[in-house]
């Protein structure tokens, strides 16, 4: 046995008395009738909690610097990838693929780049219904003109309604 790992037990055992202390108080804690006794172990398991604290930290600590370290990677070996955990499916070919990163949505950097580039479609405007390609994704009228027209119709049409409705 190391003496680090001889320090990590004296600490483990020196946690578990301090516990212990801090369960004694507070069942005389419970017990006790006068107000000076109680302040008295009041501040006595606070400042055993804190120096329990502190030893929870050190011995969480040693046990981190004592596990034994796992080589990834080895000079002169190529890189590893890591065990693929999702299967998925391309959203611009629709090949499934696998990939550990569970964001990933192109299955290679080429359907990635053409998956990203803006190509919009030849949509119908929802005023005049003529045909146009759209220069932007939320694009629903052909031109400024056509979404006014539309929009003060569907104004009309509100107003209107509302005066039906009184």
């Amino acid at each position: 046995m190391t003496d680090l790992q001889s320090t990590l037990a004296q600490y483990e055992a020196d946690a578990e008395r301090i516990r212990g202390k801090i369960e004694e108080l507070k069942l005389r804690l419970r017990t006790e009738k006068s107000i000076e006794a109680t302040g008295r172990i009041r501040r006595s398991i606070s400042t055993l909690r804190e120096e329990y604290y502190e030893l929870l930290d050190s011995i969480r600590r040693m046990r981190r610097y004592l596990e034994p370290k796992t080589e990834l990677w080895k000079p002169g070996e190529p890189l590893k990838k890591q065990d693929a955990r999702y299967e998925k499916f391309c959203r611009r070919c629709g090949r499934p693929f696998t990939t550990n990163y569970k964001l990933q949505a192109y299955c290679s950097d080429e359907c990635r780049n053409a998956g990203k580039s803006k190509e919009y479609k030849v949509r119908t405007c929802k005023n005049c219904g003529k045909e146009f390609v759209a220069s932007h994704a939320r694009q629903v009228y052909c031109d400024a003109l056509c979404r006014s027209r539309y929009c003060a119709r569907a104004y009309q049409q509100r107003k209107k309604g509302l005066r039906n409705d009184e």
